[in-house]
């Protein structure tokens, strides 16, 4: 094997492969999933299986097994050696599973995230490999043609009986497969950034139900779930049906013990599901947890609290979250990592305030938008509270941000509240703004 830093050389000589940097191909060296041969071939793989290609001629390379031992996958071993709790799971040949590296390398995630990989459609799984990611989060990466589907819909199938937490990724079918995407978002120059916000929120999810609820798998062979007609690279999470256990321990932690706290309790609840489930928060799961809170907070409550009264409200309160822990860190890390906004006379550090501005505002859609003072502190690494003050005085003079509902301090007895913001300035469109559903 050859050299690391030859490795992405030689990579780089490559016209068809522009699309991967140096830091992922690297990377994946470092994890020996990534060499040279000596003919003159690229190898990715490890002891367990993987596959070789010719760097001029097309096509399909050579598998590292023979017979039914061609089906098992690559990149297991670093997995589990390394306990790495996410994992890609790519369902075609290694060019793609490369793809998929620089994908989640741009989004700021390989390095905690294992790259597993079959070696096509036709792949079979293996139950044992299966059955050792449970307790992983795992993405499903297939082609977007019918074997592709069919396979996802096979594999998705198998991660359900052992219980793997899972979701799929899908885009339009103008790219047929994820090095095809990459390619077509790297040539437009796409900006990666907003597809971290919906991988980050299933990342951070809780775990899938305990055994005894029901669990769906991903029906893919259908069409219609992965033929999406959107220009949009989506995220679609495998569904189940919550169970009575884990609602139950997810609204422990928001049961009343205090007269006259339920309706922050009850806030905090919407904003712990909002959290959670995002855009894909079904009403049944919202039922389902306001009935349990309920029961167990009623001795707490008001006197003429009713369920149906406290529902009602409820759907109020979710309307109102507008601020999340991992909306909040994703719009953090793609204002960290996209290009500034262009506006003339303002300072660098104006202007990295005014990127995370932006990025509030994209995750608000046409509402407004909360950004906590010491948010802004931290994220430019300021020494005091008040510079923070003073850029977004700044920026609401510039005229790029409007303060459209102003806040109020904490007062005894009284919760402030925080002020609300729009941002002002255009939005940049991106191929890749993502959002997460349940199937």
């Amino acid at each position: 094997m050859i050299a690391a830093s030859q490795l992405v050389t030689a990579f780089a000589l490559q016209p068809q492969f522009q699309c991967f940097s140096g830091s992922t191909l690297a990377l994946l060296e470092g994890r020996k999933l990534l060499q040279l041969t000596d003919n003159g071939k690229w190898h990715f793989g490890d002891d367990n299986n993987g596959g070789s290609r010719s760097f001029t001629k097309p096509g399909f390379k050579r598998c590292d097994t023979k017979g039914p031992d061609w089906q098992k996958v690559s990149g297991l071993q670093d997995v589990i050696v390394n306990n790495r709790k996410q994992v890609a799971f790519i369902l075609e040949g290694v060019k793609d599973a490369l793809a998929a590296a620089e994908l989640f390398n741009r989004l700021g995630l390989l390095p905690s995230t294992g790259i597993v990989s079959a070696l096509g459609a036709k792949y079979r799984p293996i139950e044992s490999e299966i059955a050792s990611l449970h307790g992983r989060k795992v993405v499903l990466i297939g082609d977007a043609d019918p074997p592709g589907r069919e396979c996802i819909a096979r594999v998705s199938a198998a991660l359900v009986r052992h219980e793997v937490d899972h979701i799929v990724l899908v885009w339009h079918e103008a790219a047929k497969d994820v090095f095809e995407l990459l390619s077509l978002c790297v040539s437009q120059k796409t900006n990666f950034a907003p597809a971290f916000f919906s991988l980050t929120q299933f990342f951070s999810s809780p775990p899938l139900p305990l055994p005894g609820s029901r669990v769906q798998g991903f029906k893919g062979s259908t069409g219609q779930q992965v033929n999406s007609s959107s220009q949009d690279f989506q995220c679609l999470k495998a569904a189940y049906t919550t169970s009575s256990q884990e609602i139950a321990e997810f609204v422990a932690p928001f049961v009343v013990t205090q007269a006259s706290t339920g309706n922050t309790f009850s806030f905090n609840l919407a904003r712990a599901l909002v959290t959670r489930d995002g855009a894909a928060l079904s009403d049944e799961t919202i039922r389902a947890a306001v009935h349990e809170w309920f029961v167990r907070s009623q001795p707490m409550l008001p006197a003429d609290a009713t369920e149906a009264k406290t529902l009602r409200k409820f759907y109020d309160q979710l309307r109102r979250v507008r601020f999340t822990t991992v909306t909040l860190d994703a719009a953090c890390e793609r204002a960290r990592t996209s290009s500034l906004p262009e506006i003339p006379g303002l300072s660098a550090n104006d202007l990295r305030a005014a990127a995370l501005h932006r990025e509030l505002q994209r995750e608000a859609g046409d509402g407004g938008y909360i950004c906590p003072i010491s948010v802004v502190a931290k994220f430019l690494q300021l020494e005091w509270v008040e510079q923070a003050r003073w850029i977004q005085h700044k920026l609401e003079k510039a005229g790029v941000i409007q303060c459209i509902e102003r806040g109020a301090p904490h007062t005894e007895g009284k919760r402030g509240k925080s002020s609300v913001w729009r941002y002002l300035q255009p939005l940049p469109s991106s191929l890749l703004q993502q959002f997460i559903t349940r199937l």
